[in-house]
């Protein structure tokens, strides 16, 4: 029986870049796992992953972008970091674009200069590439399905830093993101879902410490930063 269930969520099971993804997955690790690949056109990711969440049954639950390509003993490396603390609640794989662009945030729209040498607590895991402890997920809840495709990550890691459990990112555990691959095929309406996701965090969280703690604190130009996307709302509006 295996411990591991890793999710993909795509629009097409058959598309030359899923399967890179699978064979990479496959090929790069040592550990048996239960693959489940979705294929979804609404491509909301909280529900996608939600659909599947209700019934894994493994210890640990590893949420997986349809255009990333794992390294070596990617999932080697994620289970060693989770089982190295019990506080550990998430963990990220070191996810960086081709191009060297590093996919690792301190907070939101904050992201890493360089790539991490040590496991260290981060501001969220990015389920482009994400390992959860399932027994936590249980005690957490499901995601937030008001999000569309952007910012439910963060969401779902605060919401694990609230019951008291770490995020943090395994640096041994590499994987290159081509970064919204599918949905860059539509770019209005990544534009629209960006806006709205990233807007509904703000209002979610806007009033409570931790988005002080997590969101102020770790992006000192917030404010500039929100104004930006409430006149891109009104433009779109």
């Amino acid at each position: 029986m295996t411990e591991v269930t890793v999710l993909i969520c795509t629009r097409e099971i058959l598309q030359s870049m899923t399967l890179q993804a699978i064979t990479a997955a496959k090929a790069n690790t040592k550990v048996p796992f239960d693959l489940v690949v979705l294929e979804t056109k609404d491509f909301t990711h909280p529900r996608d992953i939600n659909k599947v969440l209700k019934f894994v049954k493994t210890k640990y639950f590893v949420t997986m972008d349809d255009d990333i390509l794992p390294e070596k003993n990617w999932l080697e490396e994620m289970i060693k970091v989770a089982e190295s603390d019990e506080r550990i609640g998430a963990v990220q794989a070191n996810i960086r674009t081709p191009e060297g662009i590093i996919f690792i945030w301190h907070g939101e729209a904050n992201p890493y200069s360089r790539e991490p040498t040590k496991v260290e607590e981060i501001g969220f895991a990015c389920t482009a590439l994400a390992l959860f402890k399932t027994k936590i997920v249980r005690e957490v809840g499901y995601f937030d399905e008001n999000f569309y495709k952007w910012s439910f990550d963060t969401d779902y890691s605060w919401r694990i830093k609230e019951k008291g459990y770490k995020v943090v990112v395994a640096p041994k555990a590499r994987a290159i993101h081509y970064a919204s691959y599918t949905i860059s095929q539509n770019p209005q309406l990544k534009e629209k879902y960006e806006i709205l996701d990233r807007t509904y965090l703000v209002k979610k969280w806007i009033l409570t410490k931790r988005f002080k703690d997590e969101y102020a604190v770790n992006n000192p130009t917030f404010i500039d930063y929100w104004r930006r996307y409430c006149e891109r709302i009104e433009t779109n509006e």
